[in-house]
């Protein structure tokens, strides 16, 4: 079954699986601070973790899956379906806003925006190709959070685009 693309729907902003957790929070009538030292942080650092809408980590969505009992499968597809929702967004901002400029400075604009974004995916490359990624050996933790703290800003710049 094909589908053009006025028949595809998108959020008008993406919806994070922190927004999610909140509101599951408040279905169970769970109070915040409440929950935190559940996922073994205190209710401030929760707090601003929520606030903050940084990327969820795979170590937190197994922790929910365990105390909320929802799968972490559930909340990685939330995660993932946030990032996507940031880069289609990012890329339907309409032009038509800014029909008078040029094509010059659109073209600056973009360079500008794909600069940091372009960095932080050779980073992310570099880094991959220098630490054994490509033998069997494991990562160790501190890899694995290098890794994902070079996602975390790339999806984070994704997410501001705007032309």
């Amino acid at each position: 079954m094909e589908t053009n693309n006025q028949d595809q729907f998108f959020p008008s902003s993406p919806i994070h699986p922190y927004d999610i957790l909140e509101d599951e929070l408040k279905a169970r009538d769970i109070q915040k601070k409440d929950f935190a030292p559940l996922l073994g942080m205190k209710p401030s650092n929760f707090s601003r973790m929520l606030k903050a809408r940084g990327n969820l980590s795979s170590e937190t969505a197994m922790k929910l899956e365990e105390i909320l009992g929802i799968p972490y499968s559930f909340w990685m597809k939330l995660q993932e379906a946030y990032l996507r929702d940031c880069i289609r967004l990012s890329g339907t901002k309409n032009i038509s806003y800014e029909k008078d400029k040029s094509s010059k400075d659109i073209y600056e604009k973009l360079n500008s925006i794909l600069k940091p974004i372009k960095e932080g995916a050779e980073q992310i490359n570099l880094y991959m190709h220098n630490q054994r990624l490509n033998s069997n050996d494991s990562l160790s933790l501190e890899e694995v959070n290098s890794i994902e703290a070079y996602i975390h800003r790339l999806g984070k710049t994704l997410c501001k685009v705007k032309l």
